[in-house]
């Protein structure tokens, strides 16, 4: 063979093994993606699995760079081929790191299908633009790819083995400096005020006076896992019928829980939303309020049971669960849900929260959302005008669905303009791209929570009217929050910022205008309710949550998790107490910053 032909064969092993490398350092990213993003502190035993699997990585490439070099060169025909099947192998492993990045999933046939029915219901919509970006980059990987094969084979190259060894030595010091740079810019690793701040996690400890039985989820000495919820939930779940068996309360007023979707907290002002914002001043209130998680299955599963985000997943493999309505229901309550929109089309959501827990449920008709929103409140005013005094008590779940995208309401409520068009673009670049539709898109949002607002205006006039409102728990809050671009996403589900879990609360009990707390959430109020009504069970052993009635101590907190999809969940939790709001991950360490 001739010097010049070694130099091919050396120059086309050598540019096939420059695929293979960029490859395998796409697969280290997505290996590592959990860890970088956590943009928490690793512990010795993480850093040397990194290090390890790093180390082992690069030994595989090494050896296959060495074998591909002196192989054949490719024939133009087979670079076209390895192009496009390098770009969709890329592509794959890009698209799951985003999936890995916002759900803390990969990705999934579950995952899939939750998607397309995203895009078949038209709550997302497809991404035309995005779609023919990628097309393009594709196509321009695949074209340019076979020329840039052929000008490296025609660079004179020598002694592979020791060229390959030191692109490999490189790659790994700079994979691991650049992991090493990220950790160090994100993280604090000696902020004391986190460590004292996640000493008040509910799972740490059981007073002394409570045996194992009674202690309810809080389990002494053991780490959180996922095993570990499992455990503490099927056990909760094991007592239920004791926990059931001869309920009494002292008092069993009406119950009126009037969730709004996508309600952030900063919307209830007088200028927004002066019905709510009256209630707020008027009912009982806390001053930095959050939702269980940043979507409506985990903000409603921690509203109805009084556990926080990381049993969510327990529950769903349990099946429907929803202790605190079957104690309503021994209790005498009529239940009832009324809906705007059916909960059962997404996650089911009315099958976990609802089936099996109430007497009915009512899907207000419609031509538009407006429509029906309008409907259910007249179909659920109507109903409570014909209840007759003495008939038992009522416990009733209402959705108002306005403020969830693309934000509806009739034309008389566009106070705010422009407003953006019903089938406006959303994703995390317009507001740069943009900045005029996005000041449109947050107008939208402004008048669907003044059209919503109307809505609690016209309840709460109407149970003063018939003399029900002084008798009568009322709860207004959002299941979760939304962030428009405030930390550069749009919505909800992405992550657990300010603008997406923190959510107004009036919670109206009779008799009990104030609460000494200075944080809550919605585990808090099913608890709280409870206490009003002085069950003859202790509330500690079916719920987490605290009662927001009760004097505030080292519980003085909120838990909120990311939300869970289908299959998808995350391990990303905050703990906002004490003025601070602790980042941790279900098993790791943890993060602070000031709130």
């Amino acid at each position: 063979m001739s010097s010049a032909a070694a130099q091919r064969h050396v120059g086309g092993g050598e540019a096939r093994a420059f695929v293979v490398l960029a490859l395998a350092l796409c697969l280290t990213a997505q290996l590592l993606g959990p860890s970088v993003a956590a943009t928490e502190p690793m512990s010795w035993r993480a850093w040397l699995v990194v290090a390890s699997a790093s180390a082992t990585l690069v030994g595989v490439i090494w050896g296959g760079q060495l074998c591909l070099a002196w192989l054949p060169p490719l024939a133009r025909r087979r670079d076209l081929g390895l192009a496009l099947s390098s770009a969709l192998v890329a592509a794959g492993i890009l698209v799951d790191l985003f999936h890995l990045d916002v759900f803390g999933a990969h990705l999934s046939l579950a995952a899939v299908d939750v998607g397309l029915q995203a895009f078949i219901s038209g709550e997302v919509p497809v991404p035309w633009r995005t779609l023919g970006v990628a097309l393009l980059v594709v196509a321009g990987w695949v074209a340019g790819l076979p020329w840039l094969l052929a000008r490296l084979r025609a660079l004179p190259l020598r002694a592979p083995a020791r060229l390959v060894t030191r692109n490999s030595a490189v790659a790994l010091a700079l994979s691991l400096s650049l992991l090493l740079l990220v950790e160090t810019a994100t993280t604090d690793p000696a902020d004391a005020g986190a460590a004292a701040l996640a000493a008040r996690l509910p799972w740490r400890a059981v007073a002394a006076n409570q045996s194992p039985d009674t202690a309810g989820l809080a389990v002494p000495g053991m780490e959180l896992s996922e095993r570990t919820e499992q455990r503490q939930f099927d056990h909760l779940l094991s007592r239920r019928d004791t926990l059931l068996t001869g309920v009494r309360a002292e008092r069993r007023p009406d119950i009126l829980l009037l969730v709004v979707e996508s309600l952030r907290a900063d919307a209830a002002s007088a200028a927004e939303m002066p019905a709510l914002h009256a209630l707020t001043r008027g009912c009982l209130s806390v001053p930095r309020y959050y939702s269980s998680g940043n979507n409506t299955g985990t903000g409603l599963f921690g509203l109805l049971n009084g556990l926080p985000a990381f049993y969510y997943r327990a529950a769903r493999n349990s099946g429907t669960f929803s202790l605190p309505l079957d104690l309503l229901g021994r209790l005498g309550y009529r239940r009832t849900v009324w809906m705007s929109r059916d909960l059962r089309e997404w996650d089911a959501i009315y099958q976990r929260q609802f089936e099996g827990h109430v007497d009915a449920s009512h899907l207000a008709a419609g031509r538009t959302q407006a429509d029906r929103e309008v409907a259910m409140v007249d179909d659920m005013l109507a109903d409570m005008a014909s209840r007759t005094a003495g008939g038992g008590p009522h416990f009733d779940f209402m959705m108002v669905y306005g403020t969830h995208y693309p934000y509806t309401y009739p034309k008389r409520f566009a106070h705010h303009r422009p407003e953006a068009p019903l089938d406006f673009e959303m994703g995390a670049d317009v507001a740069h791209k943009d900045p005029a539709l996005a000041a449109a898109i947050r107008n939208r949002y402004r008048n669907a929570a003044r059209f919503v607002d109307h809505l609690v205006g016209r309840v709460v006039a109407d149970l003063k009217r018939r003399g029900r409102f002084d008798s009568t728990v009322i709860l207004v809050t959002g299941d979760h929050g939304e962030e428009f671009w405030e930390h550069g996403r749009f919505g909800h589900t992405w992550g657990l910022v300010e603008q997406q879990i923190r959510v107004p609360i009036a919670l109206c009990v009779p008799g009990r205008p104030a609460s000494p707390r200075r944080y809550g959430g919605h585990p808090d109020i099913m608890p709280t309710i409870f206490d009003h009504m002085g069950l003859s069970v202790d509330v500690g052993s079916l719920a987490t949550g605290r009662s927001l009635l009760a004097a505030a101590g080292d519980d003085d907190v909120a838990i909120v998790g990311r939300g869970i999809i289908r299959e998808q969940r995350s391990f990303d939790y905050v703990l906002a107490g004490g003025a601070l709001k602790v980042n941790f991950h279900n098993y790791g360490p943890l993060l602070a910053t000031a709130v």
